[in-house]
């Protein structure tokens, strides 16, 4: 990782960035929705601004507009939503090998029933942001959601039904139980589908299986009307073939338009760090690699990492309204059962006497775990991008795997804004960020 990452204040960070040319650095205000890359005695002269001792008009009109910028709030301390994320259930018909939610079918198999679920949604409603036009709703895995079909269909008739707005919804599948009824009905309640395939033959039937299956699942999809986003975990074994996957996908699955490779959440894959080190290395290397092979493509491949460079946040992921398979309420979608630890620490709507108890203290509480926990994220270019990573994976990786993780945040952060700017440049004018900073500096 570089050891290059400097930065003012926590409005405004200076980066150098030599390997684009000697004198370059990247300014970067992240409030203040300010990005560009300066010469060194311009990046000096706007330090100079910012502390009132600058006489250049421009570093003085751009350092006006940084200290301006608010800082970003909490968040939702009303409790008030728009989204809505479903476990409808912890039972699965695949056995990955890399499942995170794997430990909840270790001791449950439950589903949701349609008593709880009602129960939890009407519940969901009272607590809709009043100003809410339209809500975005996920069905999500605990296990395999469409082994609760008849549940996603009843939660989607209800909301349909009882909130006056547009309802969005979008299903996250392994896609070997998808029929054409079922994506008929999906298309007419305006569902999106994501399938988890980890696109190469031998990667798919190693960690997930069923190749041929879920391939053909994808094709009749298309066929069917609705053109699927593959979701794709990325391991040691495939971090270094996110070019092969493409390139497959566009040879056997060309309607295919919209991509997420994510990297595995796995301490156990990683008992050595610097293998951790290794491993994120080269998914950041092979990653903006990608982006660069689909520059100006009608496709689309992102990471959570990645969505991160486009909207500021205070927190990595906000405390959700989960309905978990047993109908109780939770701040975080990667655990559906108590028999996985952490699960009590996110809940904080719990069932008694027949009724859903929620605490709002115990939601402050989770909302409370934000980038300004950490005095790590103080001083660091991504705290209003990683804005202090994701707690679900901060509790579950040991300390030095999360300063790895912390210092490729870091990386992909000034590596995956610099391509921005480059490719804006390059629509913009046809030549690449390099190529204008060796112009402006041969016409000095």
């Amino acid at each position: 990782m570089s050891k290059f990452h400097q930065t003012s204040d926590a409005k405004v960070f200076h980066i150098p960035v030599p390997f684009l040319n000697r004198n370059a650095v990247l300014v970067y205000a992240p409030l203040s929705d300010m990005l560009f890359v300066a010469e060194q005695s311009f990046s000096e002269e706007l330090k100079k601004a910012l502390g009132g001792k600058s006489s250049n008009s421009q570093a003085n009109e751009i350092a006006a507009d940084i200290l301006q910028a608010e800082i970003l709030p909490a968040g939702n301390t009303s409790m008030r939503f728009s989204n809505l994320t479903i476990l409808p259930t912890n039972r699965c018909n695949f056995n990955c090998q890399y499942c995170y939610s794997a430990q909840s079918r270790s001791t449950s198999h439950q589903t949701i029933s349609s008593e709880q679920l009602q129960q939890s949604l009407y519940l969901f409603l009272r607590r809709i942001d009043p100003g809410a036009t339209s809500l975005a709703v996920t069905f999500y895995g605990g296990g395999e959601p469409l082994l609760a079909w008849e549940r996603i269909q009843e939660t989607i008739c209800f909301l349909e039904n009882n909130f006056n707005g547009k309802v969005y919804n979008k299903i996250i599948t392994n896609g070997s139980l998808l029929d054409e009824k079922m994506v008929r009905y999906l298309m007419c309640h305006n569902t999106e589908l994501t399938i988890s395939y980890d696109i190469l033959p031998e990667m798919q039937n190693k960690y997930r299986g069923h190749f041929d299956l879920v391939t053909t699942m994808i094709k009749k999809c298309c066929d069917w009307g609705i053109v699927p986003e593959i979701n794709s975990v990325v391991t040691q074994d495939n971090v270094a073939c996110l070019k092969d996957m493409l390139e497959f996908a566009g040879r056997e699955l060309p309607m295919v338009k919209y991509f997420h490779f994510e990297p595995v959440i796995s301490q156990e894959m990683f008992p050595q760090p610097e293998k951790y080190t290794i491993f994120l290395k080269n998914f950041l290397d092979n990653f903006l690699n990608c982006q660069e092979l689909l520059f100006n493509s009608d496709k689309e491949l992102s990471c959570s990492f990645f969505k991160k460079l486009v909207k500021n946040a205070s927190r990595f992921c906000p405390v959700d309204f989960v309905i978990t398979p047993t109908g109780e309420i939770s701040g975080c979608p990667c655990i559906s059962s108590s028999a996985v630890p952490g699960y009590d620490f996110y809940l904080y709507g719990q069932r008694k006497n027949e009724e859903i108890d929620l605490d709002f203290e115990k939601f402050q509480q989770l909302l409370a775990f934000d980038n300004s926990c950490s005095p790590a994220c103080n001083q660091c270019i991504a705290r209003w991008n990683c804005a202090g990573g994701c707690l679900h994976r901060n509790r579950t990786m040991n300390e030095a795997c999360n300063k790895i993780l912390c210092n490729f945040m870091r990386e992909f952060t000034i590596k995956g804004l610099l391509q921005k700017l480059d490719f804006q440049y390059r629509r913009e004018y046809g030549k690449t960020l390099k190529e204008l900073l060796h112009i402006a500096e041969e016409t000095e």
